[in-house]
């Protein structure tokens, strides 16, 4: 289960050169995991990432709570939002648009 997954990698920072692809996600609804949806962010970038995801569901509910604010994903780690089925046998599916801020600069590199 986990390596056919790479293939599922989306670079939505790709173009900016502090994050390129060592920002990714994968948010992909075909993957199956029974009556459960996720979306899945990993920042190797040297840098924190701040974004605000804006979710699109329909027949699934939140596992735990969610952030609607801004939510910044430190160098080296993940944000996982996991959704389940409301009902067993309903239509399900969902898709995310996340929203990102610039990076703020250090005073070192700033001078």
């Amino acid at each position: 289960m986990g390596i056919e997954w790479l293939g599922s990698r989306q670079y939505h920072r790709e173009k900016e050169p502090d994050y390129g692809k060592k920002l990714w996600c994968i948010s992909d609804p075909e993957i199956e995991l029974g009556f459960y949806k996720f979306y899945f962010t990993r920042n190797d970038s040297p840098y924190t990432a701040c974004e605000k995801a804006y979710p699109d569901l329909t027949g699934l509910e939140f596992v735990g709570e969610f952030n609607e604010g801004f939510v910044n994903i430190e160098s080296g780690s993940s944000r996982l939002i996991l959704m389940r089925a409301i009902e067993a046998y309903g239509e399900i599916g969902f898709g995310f648009v996340c929203q990102s801020r610039q990076r703020e600069m250090s005073d070192a590199e700033l001078i």
